[in-house]
């Protein structure tokens, strides 16, 4: 059966759900490395049932800005390397110039992010790209309504082009018999650090860190674990976390492989999404809150993210800093237990990658003769 073949794959909550779309038909994710590795480069590594990934050997960026440039030798390898796909799905907008080398092959766009934002290209080319790829595919798969919403409107594309497929999580991560908590915190987490509030994923200028200090001095029971890389910073993040790093009470345990967050995350007594509303917030698809799903535990999230007000009962939303530290102060009266539990652990069986890879198929399909 001709392979469904997936631009880039690199980024790792693009090949799960493609992982897992694997199960349903072959699909071969595509991987640049270093043009130099030419003779040693495997054509096709086996990853999982289905589910297979090639090396491309090309220069640096020639997916990325220097894809223009490459994608006729891009193509050529392509060809090669997987034969006549079945199906071509592009992931990032400099990816448009591709449709061109597959005329007859059907494409779709599989959209994580809105890449004019946060990402340090040159706005105008992203839109350009992203323009021309929307309007060549035929359908997009955006990871939230607000970037289908964005997209659509941006580029005169109608809404019906657009596949909601939101991030999700591992299904062996979910216990059947419902939603269950771990007792002890992973190093380098102190054992003694209870009740015990967790910040999973990136630390950076996307989150509303300056709230979370606050929330550490006001409250001084609390222990905090923050369980992800430290990336880029603005002024007011950097002095926040200046503070953070030193205070008694708080724990960075730098970056985690995906596999162990799931570890922490079943440590936590309650977790905190504190994502502020600039750059890519307002229209993305946080993985740290499917991360955090199963164990029942609460779910606090500040504003800046859409998609958490269509999860809203399953969250605790928290409009300001005062609001953050009173709804925390409340949890410890009721032991952590806000009744959402069976929710959250309800919604996280419907958002396995496993799902996300049957809507995939599910589109595919009715679009490839």
């Amino acid at each position: 059966m001709k392979p469904v073949v997936v631009a880039d794959s690199s980024a790792l909550w693009i090949r799960l759900p493609f992982e897992q779309l694997g199960a349903h038909f072959p699909v071969i994710g595509l991987k640049t490395v270093a043009s130099w590795r030419i003779l040693r480069c495997n054509k096709i590594r086996h990853q999982c049932p289905g589910y297979h990934e090639a090396e491309l050997p090309l220069p640096p960026r020639a997916f990325g800005r220097l894809a223009e440039l490459f994608a006729p030798f891009a193509a050529l390898q392509i060809r090669r390397i997987c034969g006549q796909p079945r199906a071509m799905v592009y992931t990032f907008p400099v990816h448009c110039i591709y449709p061109r080398w597959f005329p007859r092959t059907p494409s779709f766009y599989y959209a994580t992010d809105d890449y004019s934002q946060d990402y340090g290209f040159d706005p105008r080319r992203v839109l350009c790209g992203e323009r021309n790829l929307v309007h060549q595919v035929r359908s997009v798969f955006a990871v939230s309504e607000a970037l289908a919403d964005l997209l659509a409107e941006r580029h005169g594309v109608c809404r019906t082009k657009f596949t909601i497929v939101p991030n999700g999580l591992p299904d062996e991560q979910i216990f059947e018999s419902g939603p269950q908590r771990s007792a002890l915190a992973p190093v380098p987490i102190p054992a003694h650090f209870r009740p015990l509030i967790g910040v999973l994923g990136g630390i950076n200028k996307r989150l509303r860190l300056g709230w979370l200090l606050q929330a550490v001095k006001a409250l001084p029971w609390s222990h905090w674990a923050f369980v992800g890389p430290i990336g880029e910073l603005d002024d007011a993040a950097e002095t926040a976390l200046r503070e953070l790093q030193v205070h008694p009470r708080c724990c960075f345990t730098g970056a985690q492989s995906y596999e162990r967050l799931f570890e922490h995350a079943a440590s936590f007594d309650a977790a905190v999404i504190p994502l502020n509303a600039e750059g890519i917030n307002s229209t993305c698809s946080p993985v740290r809150f499917f991360t955090q799903l199963p164990y029942g535990q609460p779910i606090l999230v500040t504003p800046g993210c859409r998609q958490m007000q269509k999860y809203s009962q399953c969250v605790i939303e928290c409009e300001t800093a005062a609001s953050l530290v009173s709804n925390l102060q409340s949890l410890t009266s009721i032991k952590f237990d806000d009744g959402k539990a069976a929710a959250r652990w309800m919604l996280a069986k419907q958002s396995t990658w496993q799902c996300r890879a049957a809507l995939l198929k599910q589109v595919i399909e009715s679009n490839v003769n």
